[in-house]
C-alpha cells in the first residue's frame, strides 16, 4: 500500500510546525523549553518531522539529540525481557561525516549509518527501514 503525502497528512502522521492544531498530541521534548513552547510541547512522538535549515552542518543536530536519546531511553525500557537495550537509530546521507562527540559512544552502538548512490535507493531504504519496525528514530537527509 503506497501512501501519498497527503494521505500521511489526513492520517496526523505529518506535523508542520506553522499548524496551530488544538488536538491532544504525544510529544517528546527537545531539551530547550523555549522551542518546546513553540513545537506545542516538543517535537511529536511519532511521525514525520522535517527541519528545513538554511545551511547544512550548523548545528542543527543539536536539536534533535535530546529528542533523540528520549526516545532511544523510552524504547529500551519497554523492551521484554532482563536485558533493556536502546532500540536501533538509523542515519541515512547525512551531507558530511558526523562527529562523534556529540553522538556519544552509547549512542553509536546503537546506531546504522548508510550512504545511498542515488535519491531513488536513498528513498527505497528509508522506506523499508521505516516499514520493517527495525529502528525507533530514522535521520535522513534528502535531496
Amino acid at each position: 500500500m503506497t501512501l501519498s503525502l497527503n494521505d500521511l497528512k489526513q492520517r496526523q502522521l505529518v506535523w508542520q510546525g506553522h499548524q496551530q492544531a488544538h488536538a491532544k498530541r504525544a510529544t517528546v521534548s527537545s531539551g530547550f523549553a523555549e522551542l518546546d513552547a513553540h513545537l506545542q510541547g516538543g517535537w511529536p512522538s511519532s511521525g514525520v518531522v522535517e527541519i528545513q535549515a538554511c545551511q547544512a552542518g550548523i548545528g542543527e543536530l543539536r536539536l534533535l539529540f535530546p529528542c533523540l536519546e528520549a526516545l532511544a531511553s523510552e524504547g529500551a525500557a519497554q523492551a521484554p525481557g532482563s536485558q533493556q537495550q536502546k532500540p536501533l537509530q538509523a542515519w541515512v546521507n547525512p551531507p558530511a561525516r558526523l562527529s562523534p562527540y556529540p553522538l556519544q559512544a552509547d549512542r553509536l552502538s546503537h546506531s546504522v549509518l548508510l550512504h545511498t548512490r542515488n535519491d531513488k535507493e536513498h528513498l527505497w531504504v528509508s522506506e523499508h527501514l521505516l516499514k520493517s519496525g527495525c529502528c525507533r528514530t530514522l535521520v535522513c537527509w534528502s535531496p
